[in-house]
């Protein structure tokens, strides 16, 4: 089977300094894929080259078979911009460290917008589908709230609900945590679980080690922009092969 993210020999820089070295990965079909790392391992930039908010320098990058960010005509890769590359980005789901909620929009209207302006549909179903998911994640009664008026954790809730909202193929996770109080992680991590739980194809970028180890189907260590190791929970977490693992783990846990 095609995997639903396949990288190859993927290299990124920012001029003489190299932040992706070589990174090959695949990441099948309903897999929750959770990239583990010191700070600087090239964790985040890898995930938003998925979504090519980020340039690939080298390599090949596919989201379901296609190029992310370029299509080919005639046997050459040609970059995507604007309405083209909102298409292809409107089937991968991405939920920031810091929100990025529209501060203007109320939650509803946040989650709505995306499946109205990209996807053309009508506002009444995407203002019924909108509530739907913000019930789904514990979110019913703040509809009509803007996020100045939510919490940390309850504005990570609403763009998680908005990234669900277009029915992605792919969802990112760019550190969903890190920037939330110590008393409010909680509640994000059991969203994002129930989220797991429905089978979405799903790489998470997460300094939760407990969390990786519970939900993650395979847990991949990065340091220096290069793939240490990869493997199940059990064994990178438990187990692992490499002493760079182990150094990072002791420190960590």
């Amino acid at each position: 089977m095609t995997p639903m993210i396949s990288a190859r020999s993927v290299r990124k820089h920012y001029g003489n300094t190299r932040v992706l070295e070589d990174i090959t990965l695949d990441v099948a079909a309903g897999e929750v894929c959770c990239l583990i790392g010191p700070s600087g391992a090239g964790k985040s930039t890898f995930l938003r080259c998925v979504n090519h908010l980020e340039r690939i320098n080298g390599g090949r990058l596919l989201v379901d078979g296609k190029p992310v960010g370029y299509s080919e005509r005639g046997g050459r890769l040609h970059e995507m911009r604007g309405r083209e590359l909102s298409r292809q980005r409107s089937s991968i789901g991405m939920v920031f460290q810091h929100f990025n909620l529209y501060s203007h929009m109320t939650a509803e209207q946040n989650v709505s917008f995306a499946p109205v302006t990209v996807h053309k549909r009508s506002r009444s179903a995407a203002r019924e589908r909108s509530r739907e998911l913000l019930g789904r994640v514990g979110l019913a009664d703040k509809a009509d709230k803007y996020p100045r008026q939510l919490s940390g954790g309850e504005q990570q809730r609403v763009a998680i609900a908005r990234a669900l909202a277009i029915d992605p193929s792919v969802i990112l996770f760019d550190e969903p945590t890190s920037a939330l109080d110590p008393e409010l992680v909680g509640e994000v991590l059991e969203v994002i679980r129930g989220v797991a739980d429905q089978g979405l194809t799903m790489l998470i970028v997460t300094h939760e080690i407990e969390f990786a180890r519970e939900v993650a189907d395979r847990v991949v260590f990065m340091d220096g922009g290069v793939i240490v190791e990869q493997g199940p929970p059990a064994e990178v977490l438990e187990n692992p092969r490499e002493e760079r693992t182990r150094t990072f783990l002791r420190r960590v846990l």
